[in-house]
């Protein structure tokens, strides 16, 4: 029984292991390919790794909702997500308000 509960153990450590490794490739990964959020007065720009720039105006966000890491915001170009800096969170939801309706 001793010997079965190792193996198991075993089994449970390794499957742990490598799921944890591959949602840190995975964060890796996007946290590289992502370039450069800007947050400026008439839009988001995005710049990425390649040096392709992106605009999107606040028009066309309709709505934004808050989570525990991220700020999501959807509208009629598709969904935008801001990481969260505890530091800005304030200034954030407050560009926010004042910018989506």
């Amino acid at each position: 029984m001793a010997i079965g509960f190792c193996i198991s153990a075993g089994f449970i450590w390794f499957s742990w292991n490598r799921w944890n490794a591959r949602l840190a490739k995975m964060a890796a990964t996007a946290s590289t390919s992502s370039g450069i959020l800007v947050l400026d007065n008439d839009g988001i720009r995005t710049i990425s790794q390649s040096g392709a720039s992106n605009f999107v105006p606040w028009s066309s966000y309709r709505q934004w909702k808050e989570g525990k890491n991220v700020f999501v915001l959807t509208g009629s170009d598709g969904a935008a997500i801001i990481p969260i800096d505890d530091g800005y969170r304030d200034n954030i939801r407050m560009l926010l308000a004042s910018k989506i309706n």
